[in-house]
């Protein structure tokens, strides 16, 4: 008899057990608000950076640990040398610099391609030529650097042309276009993240003097057109005098211009989690941290049970914006 009573015993404290080891999993998380540098609008945190922000658990899973992606918003400028080639011909107003959203719609098939030519001239371009404060146009034999920003690009693609189109009757002038690059930098610090280089660049020419053949015009002394003489140099050479007035494009593009870039913090070899806050062996209800950047962060908690008899996870995601 007692032997059996022991046993059942036994069952009921192993069930028990069995139980508490296998108890459901409960965790959220919040941010204590208390602090006169923390707001939240219902769908994020903001604190200035070097700040502390104190997130508050509730629950008691044996193990909580966090991971976070940092979104951090940039600026993309566009930088370009150009060079004037020779100092006799009149240069004035003989190059057009512009952007677009997208690209002319062009056929590349009707010959002659007044079509083409068409919907080049009449494209929803933005002429930015007197953002150029360091173009040479009123230089003969100068040079010059010029860096446009790109901003109301961003998130969207941007369309570059250069539009060689001389006014003045005698020699036309020749120019160097070189070094092109669009640059894109972290907003608040100013951190380079990527240069998009001309020589990665797709492009087109258009020779408005040759009708018959826009594409691949070959550069002629009565007829000069844009010629890639380098992979980061475009040349349009000196038209002697008694030539009729050219135009030639070169349209360089669509580039996407981003809006931020994303870094994660995480630890790829080990874990998805790079912070460990607590393991089985302790109780926490609230873990400090220091954002020391600017920046929007997706923070993701990750908590679990774990024994030899079960397993259970859940994750709890948090958005907190840094400021300056």
């Amino acid at each position: 008899m007692k032997k059996d009573i022991v046993i059942l015993l036994s069952c009921v404290l192993m069930a028990s057990c069995n139980q508490d080891l296998k108890r459901a999993l409960e965790f959220s998380v919040d941010v204590d608000t208390s602090k006169s540098y923390i707001s939240y609008d219902r769908t994020a945190y903001t604190l200035p950076k070097n700040n502390t922000i104190t997130f508050l658990f509730s629950g008691d899973p044996d193990f909580i640990s966090m991971k976070y992606d940092c979104f951090e918003a940039t600026t993309s400028t566009l930088i370009f040398n150009t060079s004037l080639l020779n100092k006799n011909a009149d240069a004035e107003n003989s190059m057009e610099i512009l952007l677009a959203s997208s690209m002319p719609n062009l056929l590349k098939t009707t010959l002659p391609a007044k079509e083409d030519s068409a919907a080049i001239r009449n494209h929803n371009w933005n002429d930015i030529t007197a953002l150029c404060k360091n173009l040479p146009l009123n230089t003969p034999g100068g040079n010059g650097t010029d860096t446009v920003s790109l901003e109301t690009y961003r998130g969207g693609n941007v369309v570059i042309a250069f539009r060689y189109k001389p006014e003045k009757t005698g020699m036309q002038p020749g120019w160097d276009i070189s070094n092109l690059r669009i640059e894109t930098n972290i907003k608040t610090s100013g951190t380079k993240v990527s240069e998009y280089a001309s020589d990665t660049i797709s492009y087109t020419r258009f020779d408005m003097f040759n009708l018959d053949n826009p594409y691949d015009a070959a550069d002629e002394t009565a007829n000069r057109v844009w010629q890639k003489s380098d992979v980061k140099k475009w040349t349009i050479n000196v038209t002697p005098n008694g030539r009729a007035l050219n135009e030639d494009w070169l349209i360089l593009g669509p580039i996407y211009i981003q809006t931020g870039s994303t870094s994660s913090f995480y630890d790829k070899e080990n874990s998805a989690y790079a912070i460990s806050i607590k393991d089985i062996t302790e109780t926490v209800t609230s873990y400090d941290y220091t954002f020391t950047k600017a920046g929007v962060y997706d923070v993701t908690f990750y908590a679990s049970n774990s024994n030899y008899l079960a397993g259970e996870s859940t994750e709890r995601k948090l958005q907190i914006i840094v400021t300056e």
